[in-house]
């Protein structure tokens, strides 16, 4: 199987407490980490472990972009499609305490894909992060069979609804976390493809094309809950995964649940380089 991910990458820098500071106070860190981070990062390197994937992003040209690109040459089974510009990579900071709480910080940077796209063909196609000529070139340029879109919080920032909209109309299904459903409210009837929205350990949501409603139980999570970073990202990679396997939604949607419980029983945002603690 070959995917194609278009996305951004980050620096991901891991800041570990036992517990977040009260205002105006000081705490020591336990430890601190760095991961490749970034959603389309994210979903990328997690269907990097069964499929050929091809990762479309942009970075700057400074040392923080330079660790990004080693980084990534290094993947199996990743082939990094990138575009230059002037600028550093972009960081993100990402605190979290001794109850898996998190505060995260970014610092912005260039990673967004603006290259030339050119035809290809992929088993499937999923757009998180991206502008919105690149998203829409791809769909038109891009033969692919599955395609799936993630807008995600920088989707609901930088596309806002008229955007969504537009793309969705193109894919097969959208992917929105549950507060990110309820930031777009009645927006949500105005998408018209098949609809995924995960809520935490609630039962996964799916609206199809015609408004019909199923739920899919979330299986409980046996072991500690560590870092829930990503967990949406390993959600997205696992649908893609399972849906190319079966083309069965609720096969597709277990094997996404899979996915999103072993990353958030580890430390980092994706199953490539997260650590069992």
């Amino acid at each position: 199987m070959k995917v194609a991910v278009i996305g951004a990458v980050s620096k991901d820098i891991y800041v570990l407490l036992d517990k977040f500071p009260e205002r105006d106070s000081l705490v020591f860190a336990k430890e601190k980490r760095c991961f490749l981070g970034g959603s389309g990062a994210n979903v990328a390197l997690n269907l990097s472990i069964n499929s050929k994937v091809d990762f479309y992003f942009g970075t700057g040209n400074d040392a923080t972009s330079s660790y990004i690109l080693d980084k990534l040459s290094k993947v199996n089974n990743l082939n990094p499609i990138y575009s230059l510009e002037e600028g550093p990579g972009a960081v993100t900071m990402v605190l979290i305490d001794s109850e898996a709480e998190r505060r995260i910080i970014s610092f912005g940077g260039v990673a967004l894909f603006s290259g030339k796209i050119e035809n290809a063909e992929y088993d499937a196609l999923c757009i998180v992060e991206s502008y919105d000529k690149i998203a829409l070139e791809v769909i038109e340029w891009f033969k692919v069979p599955l395609k799936v879109y993630m807008p995600g919080a920088f989707g609901l920032y930088y596309h806002k609804l008229e955007g969504i909209v537009s793309i969705s109309k193109a894919v097969d299904f959208i992917i929105f976390s549950e507060s990110e459903a309820a930031m777009l409210k009645e927006g949500l009837d105005k998408i018209s493809t098949n609809i995924i929205i995960t809520r935490g350990s609630k039962d996964t949501l799916l609206i199809d094309k015609t408004g019909k409603k199923y739920y899919f139980k979330v299986p409980n999570v046996l072991s500690k809950i560590i870092d829930t970073t990503g967990a949406g990202d390993a959600f997205c990679a696992g649908f893609i995964e399972g849906y190319l396997k079966t083309g069965e939604i609720g096969d597709s949607v277990e094997s996404a649940h899979q996915n999103a419980s072993m990353v958030i029983t580890r430390l980092g945002p994706n199953l490539v380089e997260a650590k069992e603690v």
